[in-house]
């Protein structure tokens, strides 16, 4: 029981990166957004349209594969919830669930971009702690 639980945990640290890999990838192709608005000021705009789509697809397919990863992590820590008291899991999936399944980046206005930031940068934060939890817990344990 004790070896099936930390082999979860480790599942759990292993998915928790692999979904916080592509959130801070999605995170870097919203950064150079910025870099990209100078560039289609200089250029009046010229590329636009191929660039803007380009971008969007970016952040867009890294999303898809940050909910491909979490939707694992999502099992396991649903699983080890019985065993522990780390966190507030109901709250956490709640956000979660909001995130994953509502969350559309919009780059019409500076503004939408920097709202998906903070709504990525939000994420990447719990995400981080949920890893903490179980990791320091993990530590413990050894």
């Amino acid at each position: 029981m004790n070896d099936d639980r930390n082999k979860k945990i480790q599942e759990l640290l292993l998915f928790s990166d692999r979904t916080l890999i592509h959130l801070n990838s999605a995170l870097k192709e919203i950064d150079s957004a910025g870099n990209w608005g100078a560039f289609n000021t200089l250029t009046k705009g010229l590329l636009e349209s191929f660039s803007k789509n380009d971008f969007i697809d970016d952040v867009s397919d890294e999303l898809l594969r940050a909910k491909r990863e979490f939707e694992v992590l999502k099992g396991l820590l649903v699983d080890l919830d019985k065993d522990f008291e780390l966190i507030n899991v109901s709250e956490f999936l709640a956000f979660a669930g909001e995130f994953f399944d509502g969350f559309v980046p919009n780059f019409s206005h500076v503004s939408d971009l920097v709202q998906s930031e903070i709504t990525i940068r939000r994420a990447i934060s719990e995400i981080e702690a949920i890893r903490l939890a179980f990791a320091s817990y993990n530590y413990r344990k050894f």
